[in-house]
């Protein structure tokens, strides 16, 4: 009988995919993990505002960027979330992962194509 622990590798990180920074200041570098699902909603988001060089990287970039720009309305969104998980007992990152997964499928569902979301 083979001995089925001793043939198991460790499993190695994954390679990053994509990088952006800032060429002025991009000193500090940050390594996020995304879900299949996320990684090709990001790509779809960035192929829709033509992102030529490292499309995903880029446009997670601009995702950080819009959440820092707009940090009032997100801690607002936050701590109702936080409320709303306590009150549940939801673990925070499951509700927030099904939540975008549902929003985000709504915004790309098969009929629109991407395009009903841009036109409010």
């Amino acid at each position: 009988m083979k001995n089925s622990k001793a043939a198991r590798k460790p499993k190695t990180p994954d390679k990053i995919l994509e990088c952006a920074g800032n060429a002025i200041g991009g000193d500090c570098w940050l390594k996020i993990g995304l879900s299949r699902k996320e990684l090709a909603l990001v790509t779809r988001l960035a192929k829709d505002y033509k992102f030529k060089r490292s499309p995903s990287a880029a446009m997670a970039r601009q995702l950080v960027m819009m959440a820092l720009v707009n940090l009032p309305v997100i801690e607002r969104s936050w701590n109702a979330v936080i409320k709303y998980c306590e009150a549940e007992k939801v673990y925070v990152p499951n509700y927030l992962e099904a939540r975008a997964r549902k929003v985000l499928d709504s915004l790309y569902d098969d009929e629109n194509e991407g395009e009903a979301w841009k036109n409010g």
